[in-house]
């Protein structure tokens, strides 16, 4: 028995062993998987003894088989089970990943009395400014996705009774800017189904189309019964910044068709897009990845540009003359989105 028990542990030891070296990566210029790089290539021993040995080194340790395998294993053990803490992504309960970026938001810490004022100043002037050219402006934003699944944060993390955004909304509403923000509606609907993805960053169509239909019934445009296609797929930008492979849970991913004889053009070189609807309002869009969810939407309401960024073109809004300027932006990027266009505090409006 004890021998038989001995040749097993030498024919364990020797997978162990050989394995890793049978299945050796040669190939050149290889990325890994699990650590998003190139894996270390060999140099030649002509610049040097040192260098050559130090090559060898990191070649033999980033090419043995199975390295992307383990290192996923480890950041699945470390984060589930070790309670693991990654610079830019929140582990949260039932599979569900958060942008450490919301963290200010959620906690209040960027919730002062100060910030709210001169964001509002900011607001005000560009909403005077597109009201004395009949424009109006929009100024709509995504909430966070913790803000919405507060119940899939981990403990550890205390929420805010009153966030930056709440104050906003308030305010805003009082000084007479048109805010679109559909947190309201997202709460009382999140548990009847999923309307931000699990392993991602952004909302999915089913939470966008509540920005949609707040817009339509502020502004008495038409609504639409859009059909969504929903699947579950285990994909996701916080997943991918984990680069632990497989998480085990799965995201609700979204797809929505284009209004009828509408098409997207996109500009060359850049993240920007048209929208061409015929018979549609015309519009000047400024934006974030959150819309992403909306562009479809927009198809059925609006025709012009959508630029990726913050800071308003006045110029160009001058002379092209939208009906309608939206600022969009997620909760976490209102700092950004705003303070891209403080300029207009030196403005001397009526």
């Amino acid at each position: 028995m004890k021998k038989a028990v001995n040749i097993i542990f030498i024919v364990f030891c020797a997978i162990i062993v050989f394995v890793p070296i049978l299945t050796f990566n040669w190939k050149p210029n290889q990325i890994s998987a699990a650590e998003n790089r190139q894996l270390a290539e060999l140099e030649s021993p002509k610049n040097g003894l040192s260098y050559f040995m130090k090559s060898l080194d990191n070649y033999v340790n980033d090419r043995l088989g199975f390295r992307d395998q383990s290192v996923q294993l480890y950041r699945q053990l470390t984060i589930k089970q070790l309670n693991f803490k990654h610079k830019d992504v929140i582990v949260g309960n039932d599979g569900w990943l958060f942008y450490s970026e919301e963290l200010p938001d959620y906690t209040g810490a960027n919730n002062t009395q100060e910030t709210t004022d001169r964001y509002i100043a900011v607001l005000k002037q560009i909403n005077c400014w597109c009201e004395e050219r009949g424009i109006q402006f929009i100024f709509a934003v995504g909430p966070n996705k913790a803000s919405i699944y507060s119940e899939y944060m981990p403990s550890y993390i205390k929420q805010a009774n009153t966030t930056l955004l709440d104050a906003l909304m308030e305010k805003t509403a009082d000084e007479g800017i048109l805010m679109l923000c559909p947190k309201k509606e997202l709460l009382e609907d999140k548990d009847n189904q999923e309307l931000y993805m699990r392993l991602d960053t952004h909302w999915n169509h089913l939470g966008a189309k509540y920005m949609i239909t707040q817009l339509a019934e502020t502004l008495n445009m038409d609504s639409y019964d859009i059909p969504v296609a929903s699947t579950y797929e285990s994909t996701g930008d916080l997943k991918d910044m984990l680069n632990i492979g497989n998480t085990g849970a799965l995201s609700l991913m979204t797809d929505l068709p284009m209004a009828t004889e509408s098409t997207i053009e996109p500009i060359p070189d850049t993240k920007h897009q048209i929208v061409h609807s015929p018979n549609k309002e015309s519009f000047v869009c400024y934006r974030d990845s959150f819309s992403i969810a909306l562009t479809s939407f927009y198809s059925y309401y609006f025709d012009g540009p959508m630029f990726w960024e913050f800071a308003i073109d006045f110029d160009y809004i001058n002379s092209a003359r939208p009906k309608y300027l939206v600022l969009e932006c997620v909760e976490r990027y209102i700092p950004q989105a705003i303070e891209s266009n403080a300029a207009v505090l030196n403005w001397n409006l009526g």
